[in-house]
């Protein structure tokens, strides 16, 4: 077993480990906490689900090799084409872009459309979103079976050297799975920091013109607002490290493999190759450590977990629950005049 090859498990083992540790507590404490039940977080809870199986999945791989000695008949051939592809964990990996990318989309009309999203977005529409994800992950990495051929008498999986048109798709589906979702994500953030920014800008001056008849209202009014607008962007921050971190692990080695699949010579074994694959599979373990730095709704929900309180939403924490606070008083006041 060469040095390359022994590194890479032994980084495959820890961001396993570390992955299964951090994913499973995003997942208990969103679980647990009553405040943290809001629909963004029900897209957070899945990705972290998502990166725990990931995790989970390569931790196996990364130290149980099949590939030796392949048994024959069906058993053979469901573990060559679902164990040594990695399957599952290819799989896992295209759901959770997937899944970010409606997690960025659930934000994108909440806060560039919020009367829209309080008529449409709601737990049904989040659970057929959900299902859309993990149904498409395993659809779109079934293209990897067609990397490995089986041979049933002398038991062995091996590459397959595939004609130009597969290589083709296989490069369109690499993109759809890179550049689409980071286009999309990309655009949606954008929109959402101009947003923000004008939404800060008319609140401000708001909290000084009221009349004295309606002072009482108009106070509360932009009390919620600002509520409001500091929990949007602190999500909103967060995310978007969660997206560029994401950017960060996947582009080199989309990058590579997308001029191997060119016909460019790229040696994939080589060091670049593996650093990159090292990138890859860090992004399972990395979005619990940017919640734990950014997000505050869920470092308070940790604190509650293990001090034992029953995490009543807090003033600024649930988002679903200040913005239909917002529109309420907004209506009451509305009536009012």
């Amino acid at each position: 077993m060469s040095e390359d090859v022994i590194y890479m498990r032994v980084i495959q083992s820890l961001v396993g480990l570390i992955g299964i540790l951090g994913n499973s507590l995003v997942c208990v404490v969103i679980w647990r906490v009553r405040a943290m039940h809001t629909l963004t977080n029900a897209f957070i809870f899945n990705q972290a689900v998502v990166d725990l199986v990931a995790s989970l999945l390569l931790l196996l791989v990364s130290n149980i090799d099949l590939s030796e000695r392949v048994p024959p008949g069906v058993a053979g051939l469901l573990l060559c084409y679902l164990w040594i592809t990695r399957f599952f964990l290819w799989s896992s990996f295209a759901t959770s872009t997937t899944n970010l990318v409606a997690l960025t989309v659930e934000r994108y009309v909440a806060i560039v459309f919020p009367f829209k999203h309080q008529a449409y977005f709601g737990p049904r529409l989040a659970a057929v979103l959900i299902t859309a994800c993990w149904s498409y992950g395993f659809a779109s990495s079934g293209f990897n079976l067609v990397w490995v051929t089986y041979s049933e008498p002398n038991g062995t999986c091996k590459p397959y050297a595939l004609p130009e048109p597969p290589v083709i798709s296989a490069f369109m589906l690499l993109q759809m799975n890179f550049l689409l979702p980071v286009t999309v994500m990309c655009v949606a953030y954008c929109h959402i920091a101009v947003t923000l920014k004008r939404s800060a800008r008319r609140i401000a001056p708001g909290a000084h013109t009221s009349s004295a008849s309606t002072q009482g209202s108009t106070t509360d009014v932009n009390t919620l607002d600002g509520s409001l607008a500091r929990a949007r962007r602190n999500t909103f921050k967060t995310l978007l490290m969660v997206f560029v971190v994401y950017v960060i692990c996947w582009a080199p080695n989309t990058a590579i493999f997308s001029l191997f699949l060119l016909g460019v010579n790229v040696d994939l074994g080589g060091v670049p190759y593996i650093v990159s694959l090292a990138l890859v599979v860090c992004n399972s373990c990395a979005n619990p450590i940017v919640y734990s730095v950014k997000y505050r709704q869920f470092r308070k929900g940790v604190r509650k977990l293990f001090r034992g309180t029953d995490g009543r939403p807090d003033n600024d924490a649930d988002i679903s629950t200040v913005s239909a606070r917002v529109s309420q008083r907004y209506t009451s006041s509305n009536l009012r005049k």
